[in-house]
């Protein structure tokens, strides 16, 4: 099963780390403690959201020096198979969620264009919008929203 530890040393060790490895949260050890709790976690039981090599998916594909814009979410979309290690994006069966359709709803409101059918926003990724939640993670189940808001 991999760990948040080897996701977080692969990442780091990628190309496309190079502008964020500089950041304190990795320097100081902060991201590394938190994969090492969630691991533990892990270890005892718990199901985590997103996987591994999926938790710092908004930083491997927004590259720091391209950032255009900026939404911050909460955490993962709790929901088992939801989370996709994007702030809001979404790549499970209908409905989408209500934070997505909100979204959405803003984009056609205030620049015309018709919402997307699917929640994948990964496009928007890679044309530099930063969809970051606060936290990486969190625990899979209708009751675990905000369950490593604390990590």
């Amino acid at each position: 099963m991999p760990t948040f530890d080897a996701a977080l040393a692969a990442f780091l060790a990628s190309p496309a780390s190079a502008p964020w490895r500089d950041l304190s949260v990795f320097r100081d050890g902060t991201v590394a403690q938190a994969c090492a709790a969630v691991d533990a976690e892990r270890a005892a039981g718990e199901i985590v959201a997103p996987a591994p090599e999926r938790f710092l998916a908004a930083l491997a594909l927004t590259p720091l020096d391209r950032i255009r814009a900026v939404i911050l979410g909460q955490d993962p979309y709790p929901t088992p198979g939801h989370a996709n290690g994007l702030a809001f994006s979404y790549v499970g069966p209908p409905p989408l969620p209500r934070s997505l359709v909100n979204i959405y709803r803003e984009r056609a409101d205030d620049l015309g264009l018709a919402p997307s059918p699917g929640g994948d926003l990964s496009s928007w990724a890679r044309q530099g919008v930063l969809l970051l939640n606060t936290a990486l993670t969190v625990r899979e189940g209708a009751s675990k929203a905000g369950s490593h808001l604390s990590l």
